[in-house]
C-alpha cells in the first residue's frame, strides 16, 4: 500500500502582474512566460474566521471612527468658542476706548443720569476713577 501525502501550499500563493506587449495588465498566480519584468504581489491576510473577532475588529474600528469625528466636532467648537472670545475682547476694547477718549477729552463737565431720572454732574475722584476703570479694562482686551 503506498500512501501518498500532498501538502496543499498556494493557501498563500504570490500573484503576479505585469504589462504584455499590447499594454494589457495581467495578474497570474504563475510567472510570466519568458523573461518579461513581473511585481509580485502579496494578497491581503485572510478576514478573520471567527464571529467573535470580526464583530471585535469591527466594534473597534467603529469606536476608532467615532473618536475621529468627535475630536473633529470638539476642535470645531473651540474654534467657534475662540472666534467667539476674540469678538467679545474686540468690542470691549473698543466700548473702553471709547470712553476713555470720552472721559479724558472732554472739555465739559460730565453729567450722569440718576435712576429717579434727573442728573447729576460726575465729581473729578469719580472720573478719575471711570478713566482707571477705562484703562484696565483697555489693558485687558486691547492687544
Amino acid at each position: 500500500m503506498v500512501l501518498s501525502i500532498s501538502w496543499i501550499t498556494g493557501l498563500e500563493a504570490e500573484v503576479y502582474r505585469w504589462v504584455d506587449e499590447n499594454g494589457v495588465t495581467i495578474y497570474s498566480q504563475t510567472p510570466p512566460p519568458g523573461q518579461v519584468e513581473a511585481e509580485t504581489i502579496t494578497p491581503p491576510p485572510p478576514p478573520p474566521t471567527e464571529p467573535n473577532e470580526t464583530w471585535e475588529n469591527l466594534n473597534r474600528q467603529w469606536q476608532e471612527m467615532q473618536d475621529r469625528e468627535d475630536a473633529r466636532k470638539d476642535q470645531g467648537e473651540q474654534a467657534a468658542k475662540d472666534q467667539e472670545r476674540q469678538e467679545v475682547r474686540a468690542r470691549n476694547c473698543k466700548a473702553a476706548r471709547q470712553n476713555l477718549k470720552g472721559l479724558t477729552e472732554g472739555r465739559f463737565r460730565m453729567r450722569i443720569k440718576e435712576p429717579d431720572g434727573g442728573y447729576r454732574v460726575l465729581p473729578a475722584e469719580e472720573r478719575q476713577a471711570k478713566i482707571e476703570k477705562a484703562q484696565e479694562m483697555i489693558r485687558k482686551n486691547c492687544d
